[in-house]
């Protein structure tokens, strides 16, 4: 017989390093969030402020609309339509996740 002090119920628990998540769906980005892309060509990715959701109806866009920091790069900064393949990462809870795809 065990007690409880020898098996500890802590000892399932996750942490809360191993609860974060490690990518973030194109599905869950949501207007005002800050992304990384690679809609100009540049490396290193630009960023920018998407300006509204990708989900319309059932399905997802296949552009956004998203203001883009091109002076980051030595370029203006603009808003304007990206396809939504070009999103690398989300700023999302003080880290940089990266984006899946939905096929």
């Amino acid at each position: 017989m065990t007690s409880f002090a020898v098996f500890p119920v802590d000892k399932f628990a996750k942490t809360a390093q191993q609860r974060k998540k490690k990518y973030m769906n194109i599905k869950e980005i949501k207007k005002g969030d800050k992304i990384l892309h690679s809609h100009m060509g540049s490396q290193p990715p630009v960023s920018g402020i998407v300006m509204e959701s990708p989900i319309v109806g059932r399905g997802i866009r296949s552009t956004l609309l998203v203001h883009v920091k091109g002076s980051e790069v030595g370029l203006f900064d603009e808003i304007g339509s990206i396809y939504t393949k070009e999103v690398l990462k989300v700023f999302r809870d003080d880290n940089w996740l990266p984006v899946e795809h939905a096929d």
